[in-house]
């Protein structure tokens, strides 16, 4: 996350990365509620049906109930990651 962050500023982006304890879905959207940001990226772990169904979705539930835009960037599968 650092690299991105890093990335995005020398661009002359305002960016601010957050790393906290507890549910992610809903630590996003007090983050969302506090800072009000014209835009998310987010990275998603393209699993299975089955498997999101009993894991959840943080990106699912984050696209749902954001006022701004969400940028999804889907995650190579891990055969693609060597």
């Amino acid at each position: 996350m650092k690299d991105v962050t890093d990335q995005l500023s020398s661009l002359g982006y305002s960016v601010k990365s957050n790393f906290e304890p507890g549910s992610p879905s809903s630590l996003i959207q007090a983050q969302i509620s506090r800072l009000q940001p014209q835009l998310i990226l987010m990275t998603t772990h393209s699993r299975p049906p089955l498997q999101r169904l009993a894991h959840g979705s943080v990106s699912h539930a984050t696209i749902h109930h954001s006022p701004c835009s969400v940028l999804l960037i889907r995650e190579p599968p891990p055969q693609a990651r060597t």
